[in-house]
């Protein structure tokens, strides 16, 4: 399956659906679901697009923002 296919959109929109409520509230921005959705989309257009695929792709995206988050506020700690 390619990005442009229907059922793609669909799966894109059902794990937004399902990994939008696992972000801590304070981190439910609308870039950071911006950034999950380019990263969903990103795969769909490069892989099989499967639902797996895609919930794997949006949950190290959340893992990566989370690790730059924490390392800002190291620095902002030490500064």
């Amino acid at each position: 399956m390619r990005s442009s296919s229907p059922e793609v959109g669909k799966q894109v929109t059902d794990v937004l659906d399902e990994i939008i409520p696992t972000i801590p509230i304070d981190d439910q921005t609308a870039a950071t679901i911006a950034r999950i959705g380019e990263r969903l989309l990103k795969a769909a257009s490069e892989e099989q697009a499967s639902y797996e695929t895609l919930l794997a792709a949006a949950s190290a995206e959340i893992g990566a923002a989370s690790k730059e988050k924490n390392g800002a506020m190291q620095v902002g700690v030490f500064a």
